[in-house]
């Protein structure tokens, strides 16, 4: 028996949502989880989603393990996270091939800021706090001992300013929307949410473009930028998809002389190795090699 052939009724019974990740994985020299779910990829400040795991027991074991989710942004911070015994119940009564199910409920935060946050997972020995290496299956590679599953997008829509019509980057990005938010009174940061479409799949595309957010004075003056590969380069590339949607939000310390003042920002993709960029088309229309909209006031 083929024990990574998976069952076409299993998800039957479990709310219709999209099968992200299909490679099984091995944590230890046991416990295997071959497939998840996630209910809701996008979600707004305060709102829930749903992670579903199927995971099975390769052997009986006397070691009591804990199964930690958590949902991380690209500087590491932890937004949210759940520990416990796998399907709530101790690995030490599980039966050798016998499948569980463990279902996790994400809250997010009302404090929570935009942008995409990456969805890890690892296992643990609570006794000694020591994680368990994970490989992939059939072929046992290690990958290290916590692995990114998945990614939920986080913003309200309603906030967004839509980019009518969409700008295309390469017949790569297409930028959506946009939301900034100006530093308050005494802060310097000013944080710059733009919402991308996948016009392929990033595999296809390749890792090596980066997106520059750039802050400009009246006069067109250089003033502060961030760059950045999609995700912070945390997700694998065969994660994204032709028409996958992810936030990525820019957070920019501004010099002390344009607190107060109007500038504008650049938005650009380009590729790392050349540092060629992307030509811009707006409904197929050459418009340069950026996109230049005004800050708020």
């Amino acid at each position: 028996m083929n024990r990574f052939l998976r069952n076409p009724y299993f998800w039957s019974a479990c709310p219709k949502a999209e099968l992200f990740k299909e490679s099984p994985l091995l944590f230890g020299d046991s416990l295997v989880l071959h497939e998840h779910r996630l209910s809701a990829h996008h979600l707004t400040p305060g709102a829930r989603s749903r992670i579903t795991l199927r995971l099975e027991n390769w052997r009986s074991t006397v070691t009591e393990l804990s199964l930690a989710t958590r949902l991380i942004d690209r500087d590491g911070y932890v937004l949210w996270e759940a520990q416990g015994w796998p399907a709530g119940r101790s690995t030490r009564t599980w039966q050798p091939y016998a499948q569980h199910i463990d279902e996790r409920v994400i809250e997010i935060p009302e404090y929570a800021r935009y942008g995409s946050y990456m969805l890890e997972l690892y296992t643990f020995d609570p006794a000694t706090l020591g994680k368990l290496p994970v490989s992939t299956l059939p072929d046992q590679r290690p990958i290290g001992e916590s692995v990114i599953l998945d990614y939920i997008n986080i913003y309200d829509d309603s906030t967004l300013l839509k980019t009518d019509p969409p700008i295309d980057f390469g017949n790569r990005f297409r930028l959506m929307g946009s939301a900034v938010q100006r530093p308050s009174q005494g802060e310097g940061q000013v944080e710059i949410s733009l919402l991308w479409k996948l016009l392929r799949d990033l595999e296809d595309v390749g890792a090596s473009y980066v997106w520059t957010v750039q802050i400009l004075d009246q006069k067109g003056t250089l003033q502060a930028q961030q760059d950045s590969p999609l995700l912070g380069g945390l997700l694998p590339v065969t994660s994204l998809r032709t028409g996958s949607e992810v936030i990525e939000t820019a957070r920019i310390m501004l010099p002390e002389r344009m607190k107060e003042n109007p500038f504008r920002i650049l938005v650009a993709w380009y590729d790392l190795r050349t540092g060629e960029r992307l030509p811009v088309a707006v409904n197929g229309v050459p418009a340069g090699d950026s996109y230049l909209f005004a800050g708020p006031r």
